[in-house]
């Protein structure tokens, strides 16, 4: 019988109350990996989003005045400052308590790939910027990526709940 996770025969039996690996597995290691990957691509978005803005703000304002425009351009600024501080810095503390073995970061880390993966597959807006467009798209990747390894069967092992100690 061959599973998965690349071993033959029959697993060997794991007691309920065995011990949790002590030392991250692969999987969990890349998983780490991909989320900090993700967290240092809203870094880079928002860079070049400053690099673009007047770019950005002349897309958006086609045939607008010049204060809609700025405007546009400015509320461009501060997406970017917003999701740079909000989603990059979840990104990078999910990817530390991951690499801890916390259960809940695997968790939060899928419901914040299932939402990239929605939300990011309209924002992929041809009208942007070419190194944006790139950059969305590998986000979009490493997010798929990450739901794969985040559920793998080492990943498990590490990863799974544990009971709550009674003090």
């Amino acid at each position: 019988m061959r599973d998965y996770s690349g071993r033959t025969g029959p697993r060997p039996p794991s007691p309920e109350g065995a011990p949790p690996p002590t030392r991250p597995t692969r999987s969990v290691r890349v998983a780490v990996g991909l989320t900090w990957s993700v967290a240092a691509l809203f870094a880079i978005a928002a860079a070049l989003t400053f690099l673009y803005l007047d770019r950005i703000g002349a897309l958006a304002g086609v045939g607008s005045s010049v204060v809609q425009q700025r405007a546009a351009r400015e509320d461009a600024a501060l997406t970017a400052l917003f999701r740079l501080a909000v989603f990059g810095g979840a990104w990078a503390l999910l990817g530390w308590f991951l690499l801890r073995g916390h259960h809940a970061a695997r968790v939060m880390l899928t419901v914040l790939a299932i939402i990239g993966l929605v939300s990011g597959v309209p924002a992929l807006v041809p009208a942007q910027p070419l190194p944006l467009l790139v950059t969305d798209l590998a986000q979009l990747v490493l997010q798929a990526t990450l739901l794969f390894f985040l559920y793998r069967p080492d990943a498990n092992d590490y990863l799974r709940p544990r009971p709550r100690r009674r003090r």
